[in-house]
């Protein structure tokens, strides 16, 4: 037993009720049958070409999970200046959580501001600046969006706060360190399965 997105051809004729179906069945086979059901009036032969995609939740540990998606860290001083700016885009080679968090302490470590930010996989923990005489910006304000790949024009939008588990941390004392801990490997990645569209 499995959930299936199932959608039909773009270039099927219809009249078709829905573009696409997301169902529970045994199989991809019996997917589409219960697709025939749906509506009396649907083309059995659209739905008999349709594509039966097994869906299933990615965690964010998973190889893959996360292509695409933008992770992107702001420090701003007390005083309102940016020190910091970095973004990465999760791709065929950063594609998971730790891989993503140890991208980004690179790219902080690259900023003038910036030379101690590290990233520990165990504890899944972003040090940002380290404080106590290392990158003194335990003062400052941290500023983390986290956006699913740009499919749409509504994208940039979007930010989805799950990947963090705690933090920041930040707006303390100089010597503070900022950080932030991301979301547990078994987090499970946002995903939308599918988009209806009705036809009249």
């Amino acid at each position: 037993m499995g959930i299936y997105r199932v959608e039909i051809p773009a270039t099927a004729p219809g009249p078709h009720k829905a573009k696409a179906l997301i169902v529970s069945a045994a199989d991809a086979t019996n997917a589409k049958e219960i697709c025939k059901a749906y509506w009396d009036g649907d083309s059995s032969p659209a739905w008999d070409a349709a594509t039966a995609t097994l869906c299933a939740d990615v965690a964010a540990s998973a190889d893959d999970a996360l292509v695409g998606w933008r992770f992107r860290i702001v420090v701003t001083s007390p005083a309102g200046a940016i020190v910091a700016d970095v973004e990465k885009t999760a791709d065929a080679t950063d594609d998971n959580i730790d891989e993503i968090g140890t991208a980004l302490a690179t790219l902080l470590n690259a900023t003038a501001s910036i030379a101690n930010a590290a990233y520990v996989t165990a504890t899944q923990v972003l040090t940002i600046a380290t404080g106590s005489g290392g990158d003194d910006l335990g003062d400052h304000t941290v500023d983390i969006y986290i956006r699913p790949p740009a499919t749409n024009d509504g994208a940039d939008n979007c930010n989805v706060p799950g990947f963090i588990a705690s933090g920041p941390t930040h707006e303390g004392a100089a010597t503070d360190p900022l950080n932030v801990t991301f979301a547990a490997d078994s987090y499970v990645v946002p995903t939308i399965l599918a988009a209806y569209q009705g036809v009249a």
